[in-house]
Parts: C-alpha cells; sequence; structure tokens
C-alpha cells in the first residue's frame, strides 16, 4: 500500500536557528543562510545592499566615528571622524574641519540641547565641540572621556586615561565639570546608555543604573538610586551598545571568551543569542572592534571572523518579531550611524580600512572597493590642458561585474583649474587604447583647487567589465589645447607593488608606458550578493520504508528572469545536489515551460506571486531525510519565496 502525504512551510518567522540539530528544529527556522532576510510576512528575501556614500576621505584609517548633529534650528550635519580630522557631508562631499586628533582612535559623541552643541570625544584629545559646519572649536577642559551620553540636563563622560572606573557628569545645563562631579565604579567601564528614566553604566562583568540623578558634590561619592543590575555579563565594547523601543542590546563574554548577545530592560538581562550560539562559536574570541546600529526594529551587529583584525560578519536581530536573520558578507564596518535622509531613517557604517562611508540597506547590490592601490606616494603623473599631457593607471577584476565609479589621488598643480574627463578604456600593446571599455565609460570630475593631495571620485552609468581583462583610467582636461590648468596624480614610482597593471603616460601625442610606476586609485563595482537558505531536514517517513519526492509547489515572487534556484540533499552529510533547478526562467504557461530536471518538466508562468510545480525523480529513497536549498540566480536581482509545499510517497512495504 502507498500512501501520498505532504508538508507545508509558510512562512519563515522563526529565523535562524544552528544551535539544534537540522531535523529538530521547527518548520518555520532556517538551519543555514547568508545575505537572506525575512520580511514582516515571514517570506524569504534576498538582502539589500549598501552604495557609498560621498567621496572617500582617505586610506590610512578606517573611519573612526559616525555621528548625526541636528541642531535646535533642525540643521542636519553628519559627522566623520577619519584618521586625524573631523569632517562633515555637504552635497556629497566629505569636507574636513580641520581638527588635529590622534590618529587610531574610536570616538563617541553626544549632544546637549541645553548648549545646542555636539560633542565629540576619543579619550585622548581636546574634546571636539561642533556647534555647527562652521563652528568648530575644542574645550581643554572638558573631561577627556572615552564614552559621553545626554541625560536629562547633564551631560556624563566616563573611562579618562588613568581613571578607567570613573563616570564625570557636567552641572546642570552646562557643559562645566565642577571638581567633585564624578563617582566611581567597580572595574573599567565600557559604555553608556540612556534609557527611560535611568541611565546604565557597563563594565566588562556589571551593569550600573542611575535613576533620580541627584548628586551631593562630594568627590568620589556614589549617586542617588545607584544600583547593580543582576548578571555577570556587562558589555565587551560601547559600539556594541545600542537602545532600540526601550530595550538595550549588547555584545557580552562569559568567562571562557564565549561571545553571547544580551538585552536588558534595566531590570534583568537575557541571552538572546542561544539559538545561534554555535554560529557565534565560529567569530573570533576577542571582539574588540565588534560595532552595532539600529535599523528600525532591527539590531545590526558587525564581528570579525576567527583570526582576523576587522569585522567582516554581520548578524540582524529582529527586536520586534524576535528572530535573527543569516549572515551578511561584503560589509566591513568599523562604526554604524542611524540618521534622517529624506524623512527616512537610514542606516550608514564606516569602513574599517579606509576613510569610506556606505549606506546600507539601499540596493540590489553592494557598491564596493573590487580594487585599488594606494601604497607610498613619492610621485607623481602630469595632467596638463594646453600642453596636452595626460596620465592612465591600468588595472583588473577578478570576477565580471558592472563598474560604478572610481577615484583617484589628486591635487592641484598650477594655473586656473577647469574640469577633468575621466575614461575607461581598453588596452592595445600595453597602453590605452583610446577606445572606451563602453559607451558609458566616460565622465568627469568638477575643476577644484586643492594643493594637497585629496580623493576624487568619478561616477559612471554603469557597464560591465569583464573578469582578469586589463583597462585603463584615463585622466585629460576636458577642453585640451587652451589655459593653464594642471593636476597631478600621486604615484609609487620608487617600490610599487600592484601586479595587475602600472602607468602610462600621454605627450606629443603619444602614450608611453611606464613600468616602474603605479598610480593611486580605487575601482568599485556592483558587487553580487550571494544569498542563500537552507530549511530544515525533513524526515518523510520511518527508515524501513521507501519513500520517494513526488511534486512540489513554490509561491514566489520575482522580477524579470525568475531569480530562484532550487536545490536538495537527502543526505544530510554530503551538501546539497549541484544540479541546481531554475524555478520558471521562461514565461511560457504550458506544461515543459521551464527547466529539465531528474527527466521531468517544470511548470512555466511570468505572473508575479505565481505557484510553480517542481516534479522529482521517482527514485527510491529508504531511511533518508529531505532538507532544501534557496538561493538567487541571477546577480542584483531580488526575490521573494512565500511558501512550500511538498508531497510524497510512502510505501508501507518493509525491505
Amino acid at each position: 500500500m502507498i500512501s501520498k502525504k505532504q508538508f507545508v512551510v509558510d512562512n519563515f518567522r522563526g529565523g535562524l536557528n544552528t544551535r539544534d540539530s537540522d531535523n529538530t528544529i521547527a518548520n518555520n527556522e532556517l538551519s543555514g543562510g547568508q545575505n537572506i532576510g525575512i520580511n514582516p510576512n515571514g517570506a524569504l528575501v534576498k538582502r539589500k545592499g549598501c552604495a557609498l556614500y560621498g567621496n572617500v576621505m582617505g586610506i590610512t584609517t578606517g573611519v573612526l566615528g559616525l555621528f548625526e548633529f541636528v541642531n535646535s534650528a533642525s540643521t542636519q550635519v553628519n559627522l566623520a571622524v577619519y584618521n586625524t580630522d573631523l569632517y562633515y557631508y555637504n552635497a556629497g562631499v566629505w569636507t574636513s574641519l580641520t581638527q588635529t586628533l590622534t590618529t587610531n582612535l574610536p570616538a563617541d559623541g553626544a549632544y546637549n540641547p541645553f548648549t545646542d552643541k555636539f560633542y565629540i570625544t576619543n579619550g585622548t584629545d581636546n574634546v571636539v565641540v561642533v556647534t555647527s559646519s562652521a563652528s568648530v572649536a575644542t574645550d581643554a577642559s572638558f573631561k577627556k572621556g572615552n564614552y559621553i551620553i545626554y541625560y536629562q540636563d547633564r551631560l556624563i563622560t566616563a573611562n579618562v586615561t588613568g581613571n578607567a572606573d570613573v563616570v564625570w557628569y557636567t552641572d546642570a545645563g552646562v557643559d562645566t565639570f565642577s571638581a567633585n562631579n564624578y563617582f566611581t565604579t567597580e572595574g573599567a567601564i565600557t559604555g553608556l546608555e540612556t534609557l527611560t528614566d535611568m541611565f546604565l553604566v557597563f563594565t566588562r562583568n556589571k551593569i550600573y543604573k542611575v535613576r533620580n540623578f541627584i548628586f551631593d558634590g562630594v568627590a568620589n561619592s556614589q549617586p542617588n538610586s545607584r544600583a547593580e543590575i543582576p548578571t555577570v555579563f556587562g558589555a565587551i565594547y560601547d559600539r556594541t551598545i545600542q537602545k532600540v523601543n526601550n530595550l538595550i542590546y549588547f555584545l557580552a563574554q562569559d568567562h571562557e571568551n564565549k561571545t553571547k548577545v544580551m538585552v536588558t530592560n534595566g531590570f534583568t538581562v537575557q541571552d538572546i543569542s542561544d539559538k545561534i550560539s554555535t554560529t557565534l562559536a565560529g567569530y573570533a574570541a576577542n571582539q574588540s572592534v565588534a560595532c552595532a546600529g539600529v535599523f528600525g526594529d532591527k539590531y545590526v551587529i558587525a564581528l570579525k571572523s576567527s583570526g582576523g583584525t576587522t569585522n567582516d560578519r554581520v548578524l540582524i536581530y529582529d527586536t520586534k518579531l524576535r528572530r535573527w536573520l543569516p549572515e551578511y558578507t561584503g560589509w566591513t564596518p568599523s562604526c554604524f550611524m542611524t540618521a534622517q535622509t529624506s524623512n527616512q531613517p537610514t542606516l550608514y557604517w564606516g569602513d574599517s580600512t579606509t576613510g569610506t562611508v556606505y549606506t546600507a540597506e539601499t540596493g540590489d547590490f553592494d557598491e564596493l572597493i573590487k580594487t585599488s592601490y594606494s601604497t607610498g606616494s613619492d610621485s607623481g603623473q602630469a595632467i596638463t590642458g594646453l600642453t596636452t599631457i595626460r596620465a592612465a593607471q591600468s588595472f583588473q577584476i577578478s570576477a565580471t561585474q558592472d563598474l560604478t565609479q572610481v577615484g583617484l589621488y589628486l591635487k592641484k598643480n598650477a594655473g586656473t583649474t577647469t574640469e577633468l574627463t575621466i575614461r575607461i578604456e581598453t588596452d592595445t600593446a600595453g597602453v590605452p587604447s583610446g577606445t572606451l571599455a563602453n559607451a558609458s565609460a566616460t565622465t568627469t570630475i568638477t575643476a577644484f583647487a586643492d594643493t594637497s593631495y585629496v580623493w576624487k571620485k568619478a561616477s559612471f552609468t554603469a557597464f560591465e567589465l569583464t573578469a582578469d581583462t586589463t583597462y585603463w583610467i584615463v585622466a585629460q582636461h576636458t577642453t585640451e589645447g587652451s589655459g593653464t590648468s594642471s593636476y597631478v596624480w600621486g604615484s609609487d614610482a620608487s617600490s610599487p607593488t600592484y601586479t595587475l597593471g602600472s602607468v602610462a603616460n600621454y605627450a606629443s601625442s603619444t602614450w608611453t608606458a611606464d613600468a616602474t610606476s603605479d598610480a593611486w586609485f580605487m575601482v568599485f563595482t556592483k558587487g553580487d550578493i550571494n544569498g542563500y537558505a537552507d530549511t530544515k531536514a525533513f524526515d518523510l517517513g520511518e527508515a524501513t520504508r521507501d519513500k520517494k519526492l513526488y511534486k512540489g509547489f513554490l509561491l514566489t515572487d520575482s522580477p524579470g528572469d525568475w531569480n530562484i534556484e532550487w536545490s536538495w540533499t537527502n543526505n544530510l552529510f554530503t551538501g546539497y545536489n549541484t544540479n541546481l533547478l531554475s524555478i520558471a526562467p521562461s514565461s511560457a504557461l504550458t506544461w515543459g515551460g521551464g527547466d529539465t530536471w531528474g527527466g521531468d518538466k517544470i511548470w512555466g508562468g511570468s505572473a508575479n506571486r505565481k505557484k510553480h510545480e517542481i516534479c522529482y525523480p521517482v527514485a527510491s529513497s529508504k531511511g533518508q531525510q529531505f532538507k532544501f536549498r534557496i538561493q538567487n540566480k541571477y546577480a542584483n536581482e531580488t526575490f521573494t519565496l512565500y511558501q512550500i509545499t511538498i508531497y510524497y510517497y510512502i510505501s508501507n512495504l518493509i525491505k
């Protein structure tokens, strides 16, 4: 006797569960995945990408801090700390505010509505005080804490050099400290945060809450209503402490250096990362550079891989639905910021190794640096107008992708500056060919007067470049043959190490290759987002019976070509079937309109949110479980998967 059965997965609201075995997790949970989101209805979606925000500030360090400053007049200024300076964003450009800071020191910031100023501190330098992008100063008398918050009518700062266990507070309504305005904690302070009618002081192993902010002005006295929250886990790093919907989330490590993500309401502390404990076990034990941000109801945390030095993996926790999403890859954040863009909140992240800021969750692709060179700048390639001198740098990319932007390290040399034309040309005999790589491979850089080297961005209408193929970035004056305009493109002529290209110079109507130099450049491309999700393992019956997958249905939505691939395994230890099934890539509405798989055809279709039928091979599968993987097929295209229905046969004959 043969019976037909089915199982249905109508949502994935449970999110990621890597703690439990593949066959014991709930039907609506995922056993693994990467770059996959789950929408409010529980459907699987490919994650959104990121895009470059402004120009590149430099390549000396990563971004050390990102802040949104909105003053009493509702004027918004987005600020970034990079290398030794403070920058503000205006009309697509990060502009220096000329502050001398110690390099490689992470910065913290807070706004005081009573003074209408924004304060930036790094624990070492004089605190930077910002009134507007046109008014910036330093305050030598302000306590140089590593962390700073505003609470009611005071600024609170903590972990001053030499006094890591001290909390300082300003007098009410001002930014000055009386001599006795401090108290101490047990252990070095690792962060501060406000919460409803209290503020919290974190150490590695303790959390103190302070309510009814009344101090008696006696040195080292304890504030009124200071109490410890019952916990053995404090925060290991301030940048992971984020408030989402009146709860505070933070990264902790136990006494065995096991990483945990915790949440507190100011009274109790709870571990919310238990279901992904095995995932966190694969991260580095020492998360000294971890950081987190907030995007709507989501807590976004970046961590470094085991053996790594910078953050390269991102996890997202949906605080409203209480679920973890699979890992995001491609992002390398050193800090996050949530700010308003066109009256909508936008998540930004600063890069760990360069002065680059990105907007997160903004497109179908990641616009990241694909290849670059920026080591040593002891020479320069001339770009002049009157005598028609051009400069070029060749490069290759490792994967076929769409180019979106290039960055050039330029400065004004002499004359009245004029616009530059930037071209991407093909190669001929080791020099630029004069032929564009694509009709869209030309753009301009507006005239500028910087006499010191700065990174200048040249944006293109995206076009495709082929992997492992030589192309040239060519810089020339837009109006050659007139004027005195002269620029220099910074380069390394003493010990260049870029192996996939070199410099070429154009003079007297001839290109001359120069294999002894490399110009500084960056190439940005539309990086593919390789997203996939693994279901739980389904046991279709007793091991003594034959089981046959019969057919399945997917309820999907995808623009253009159907951007979903489906693979399956009946042995949890051997991986997935490598013959992936493309779900209805044609628009045919009759049987046989789709791809062939296992000798059968699938049902075609082109309407959105369509039910697609899959016919499985009829081979026997006694004693096995089945598990499925859903992933994207086409680069930079979205998809949504609403529901899975699988039919199977079970034979009562005992073999």
